[in-house]
């Protein structure tokens, strides 16, 4: 690779300069900035020295992709129903990693998931550039004269008559190498998508007795996960759901309580909490404010010992999964659907000024991962990459609906259809919930349970138990049935996926059988939108 490369850095006053190759590295000339690029295999080793601020890394390479090919880029973090493949373009940014297809010829390029940068392709017509993000926030990281490891860059040539997904998973498998903890089943409740915050004790505790019950006579403990609502100085009318993390508000009271008595049911609790954003903290600890409030700063290690404490917290309390949420929008202002290589969406300026933005939120999901002990981790709002092997499962895609189906397939199965290949190799992906309320019939949310079902992906259904007729319920039952009673028989794919947005046919990984969806019954569909609920 380092024969056709061109290497250029970005400066602190946003000046790009080119790099010459000098032997096995690449410099300004007087040594002030020194890139490297050790090679093993297909893997590309990308450091940097610098006595001077630096922002980005930007790589050059030749093309020789197939003007014809289809391409496949991942998303940040979550996705918004904008995975898809196409021909290419020139100004699509495509995150971490991407796969050109060219009939049975794949052409992989990708990063591994341990980066030290926030890392992202783009392809022309002989060019694939790889830009490489290095800096402290939007300022130029100063190295301090360490030098910084920015990336393991993996190249793969692939001749393969196997399903897209297929060949797309074999390559996430080289970027990750640890997943962190073996498959296992995740079925469970979550109140959000029909109490939206109006959630209460009583409420979780019909939704443990649920949830048992839909699980029949199996030993399997599902799990009711404590959505939005519960923190005590939650205000629904003013939109805050931040801190502090200390106790549950009156609709709740003694939240251990709350655990003991979920389990008493034989159900495991989870809780949700949103860690960066509080009332009670210090000026020089927070990025920004947003009127009464201040979004924390990840890097500072008062934040750190808080989100620490808060966590082990919840765990002395007797929850067994914590799923924490808006991390990235809340470090960088925007969310996934509208990030740019500019990434913040305001001046961010770090209390750390040493290490890159990605060392920082690396740092603060390990704080989690470690303060969480064996708890289940769900990953919400967090960066795809960063989240692999290190937490237990992922929400692949943006909220899903229990109002608008529209949004339940672009942000359900879209994202499912489009990151299942990352599902039991990076985390498992949770394409999220099954939203039931009286505004959106059963007919068509059931499609979307028998995917997550036939998937084996997290299922959990979010309902009010006195609202589902008994011909739900016994779908229900009967779907978890099978997820729980032939947990070795394969799952299934999506078959054609260059073709579509929401493929229609999956097929069965094991077994070869067939199985079709319909995601669209009414075309007025393709004109009505739906707001975010």
């Amino acid at each position: 690779m380092k024969e056709s490369i061109k290497i250029c850095v970005q400066l602190a006053n946003n000046r790009f300069i080119p790099l010459d190759r000098e032997d096995d590295h690449w410099s300004n000339g007087s040594g002030s900035i020194i890139v490297s690029l050790g090679e093993k295999k297909n893997v590309s080793s990308l450091s940097i020295s610098a006595s001077i601020p630096i922002k980005r890394i930007q790589l050059v390479l030749e093309s020789n992709i197939p003007e014809y090919a289809l391409y496949f880029g991942d998303d940040f973090e979550r996705s918004y129903g904008t995975l898809h493949c196409e021909p290419m373009d020139e100004e699509r940014i495509m995150h971490w990693y991407f796969v050109a297809k060219a009939e049975n010829r794949y052409s992989c390029w990708g990063v591994r998931t341990t980066a030290n940068a926030l890392c992202a392709w783009q392809v022309t017509t002989n060019q694939i550039i790889l830009w490489a993000d290095i800096r402290n926030g939007i300022d130029g990281i100063d190295l301090q004269g360490r030098e910084l490891h920015c990336c393991d860059i993996v190249t793969s040539q692939i001749v393969s008559s196997d399903e897209f997904s297929e060949v797309l998973k074999r390559f996430c498998q080289q970027l990750c190498d640890a997943p962190f903890s073996p498959y296992q089943p995740f079925i469970g409740m979550n109140d959000w998508y029909y109490a939206y915050g109006d959630n209460n004790r009583e409420l979780i505790i019909n939704n443990a007795k649920y949830v048992r019950k839909l699980c029949g006579s199996h030993a399997y403990q599902p799990w009711v996960v404590i959505d939005d609502g519960w923190e005590s100085e939650y205000d629904q009318t003013l939109g805050y759901n931040g801190g502090p993390w200390q106790k549950g508000n009156q609709k709740f009271g003694d939240m251990a309580e709350v655990a003991r008595e979920i389990k008493e049911i034989g159900v495991r609790p989870g809780i949700w909490f949103r860690p960066l954003l509080s009332k009670q903290i210090d000026r020089e600890a927070f990025l920004r404010s947003e009127g009464e409030y201040q979004i924390l700063d990840p890097s500072h290690p008062k934040v750190l010992q808080m989100i620490a404490a808060d966590i082990t917290r919840f765990t002395s309390w007797g929850y067994e999964l914590i799923k924490h949420d808006f991390t990235t929008y809340d470090i960088f202002g925007v969310q996934g659907q509208r990030m740019t290589l500019n990434y913040f969406n305001y001046p961010v300026s770090f209390y750390d000024k040493s290490r890159t933005t990605a060392e920082i939120i690396k740092q603060l999901y390990q704080t989690i991962r470690t303060a969480a002990g064996r708890s289940v981790l769900i990953g919400c709002n967090s960066i795809s990459h960063f989240s692999a092997g290190v937490f237990d499962i992922m929400r692949v895609g943006d909220d899903t609906s229990g109002r608008y189906f529209q949004r339940t397939r672009s942000r359900g199965v879209n994202s499912l259809a489009f990151r299942l290949h990352q599902n039991n190799v990076f985390y498992q992906c949770d394409g999220d919930c099954v939203g039931i309320t009286a505004r959106l019939p059963w007919s068509r949310n059931r499609k979307w349970f028998e995917l997550l079902v036939a998937t084996k992906t997290p299922l959990f259904i979010s309902c009010n138990p006195k609202d589902i007729s008994q011909d739900t319920e016994n779908d229900m039952i009967a779907g978890i049935d099978k997820y729980l009673s032939e947990p070795n028989s394969g799952h299934v794919i999506p078959i054609n996926l260059g073709n579509s947005r929401y493929p229609s046919v999956w097929r069965n990984a094991t077994a070869g059988e067939i199985k079709k969806f319909s995601w669209f019954q009414n075309p007025r569909e393709f004109y009505d939108s739906f707001p975010y609920d």
